[in-house]
């Protein structure tokens, strides 16, 4: 069996879990791989061995927080690697695994007794003015278009497979999936979703109407978002929190739910809802 780690270097300082990961599993038998990484995650071989590829993964563990598990889940979508991820931030919505429970976990793992779930993932393309793609990605949470250093609101036009709903004068649209839910999305206002359900959330962004509603739409929708012809500014675009790309009023973004399913590990039987509460309460205690 050959298990991969992703570990955040700043939330994993000196690499302590990490090391105590990889000694585990070896007295195992498991072989452990570093899979080639990039940005903060890409300094992980603290035990003297060389990176390996992802290719082969039987399963990828990521040490962090959500940003390190939807940054390992983009990297093993494409390979149909399973994921997990252990907590080492605050709130872990999308994390598993607590620190204390590691070991207990890895056994669970490698013993087969995991379970493997399948979370809806989007697809997420822009296009040019005259229909050429300019843009293709792939996220587990959420498609944001935003403000970013620009004053003045956007006017967001919505379109649902292909009709117009509204033009939303606001800060930005998100798109989540039923994951995302929990993250952008349920800071401006929408609903919290059973991440086992298949739907698509339309949530604006500090919305200059007198309404504040997100849109909760079947998984087959294709949900399309144009800015407003002649607005002078370029808002930026992003997808999972990845690097952000300026768009314009030439700009259609799209998104759909993709053809495949991205695969989870689940060591523990887990109530989603009874969760919330304390994962909630935990955004408060972070330091400023």
């Amino acid at each position: 069996m050959k298990i991969g780690f992703v570990a955040d270097k700043y939330k994993d300082q000196d690499y302590r879990l990490l090391e105590k990961a990889t000694a585990y599993l070896e007295t195992r038998g498991v072989e452990v791989i570093y899979p080639h990484v990039e940005d903060r995650y890409g300094s992980i071989a603290p035990l003297g061995k060389s990176y390996g590829p992802w290719e082969g993964l039987d399963s990828v563990l990521s040490l962090g927080g959500d940003g390190t598990f939807l940054y390992t889940c983009h990297k093993a979508y494409s390979l149909d690697i399973p994921v997990i991820g252990v907590n080492l931030g605050k709130m872990g919505f999308m994390t598993e695994i607590e620190e204390e429970d590691l070991e207990e976990s890895l056994d669970t793992i490698i013993e087969g007794r995991a379970v493997v779930k399948e979370k809806m993932m989007l697809d997420v393309r822009a296009y040019d003015r005259g229909g050429k793609e300019i843009y293709a990605d792939y996220g587990l949470n959420d498609a944001v278009l935003f403000r970013g250093s620009i004053s003045q609101i956007i006017p967001c036009r919505i379109f649902i497979d292909g009709v117009k709903i509204e033009t939303i004068p606001s800060d930005g649209i998100i798109v989540a999936g039923p994951t995302g839910s929990t993250g952008y999305a349920l800071s401006c206002g929408g609903p919290i979703v059973d991440p086992n359900l298949e739907m698509m959330l339309i949530t604006p962004i500090s919305p200059h109407t007198l309404h504040n509603r997100s849109y909760v739409i079947e998984p087959e929708s294709v949900v399309g978002i144009e800015i407003a012809r002649h607005y002078p500014h370029k808002p930026q675009f992003s997808v999972d929190g990845r690097a952000n790309v300026e768009v314009d009023s030439d700009v259609r973004i799209e998104v759909r739910r993709a053809k495949r399913n991205i695969r989870t590990l689940s060591v523990q039987n887990i109530n989603f809802f009874r969760r919330i509460p304390e994962k909630i309460s935990a955004r408060g205690m972070i330091d400023g």
